[in-house]
């Protein structure tokens, strides 16, 4: 889903800017706090996505698919993708700019 794949991005910016996923609890409207997107997008069927953060490095994005439930078939399936990142990202502020030398 396209939409899966644009929280996707949008939580790698998230991660880049802050040295992590937003927690659980923040969920993805943490990314409109933070005015990295404007609004956080339903799935194709209108229902909420789910967002759930594994680990230090893992969180996953899903679509209960039609009818908005765990499981199913066909229409009913559930879409998760699994967003990673690297354990060496770090937050914008602490790159340096080392164009400049004495």
């Amino acid at each position: 889903s396209i939409v899966l794949y644009n929280l996707e991005a949008a939580l790698h910016v998230y991660a880049i800017r802050n040295g992590c996923f937003p927690t659980t609890e923040e969920g993805l409207e943490e990314l409109v706090a933070k005015k990295i997107m404007k609004l956080i997008p339903a799935d194709m069927w209108k229902n909420a996505i789910v967002y759930q953060v594994q680990s230090e490095t893992l969180c996953t994005i899903k679509s209960l698919g039609a009818d908005g439930k765990e499981g199913g078939e066909g229409v009913d399936r559930d879409l998760m993708l699994e967003v990673t990142r690297s354990r060496t990202d770090r937050p914008l502020s602490s790159v340096h700019d080392i164009s400049t030398s004495d």
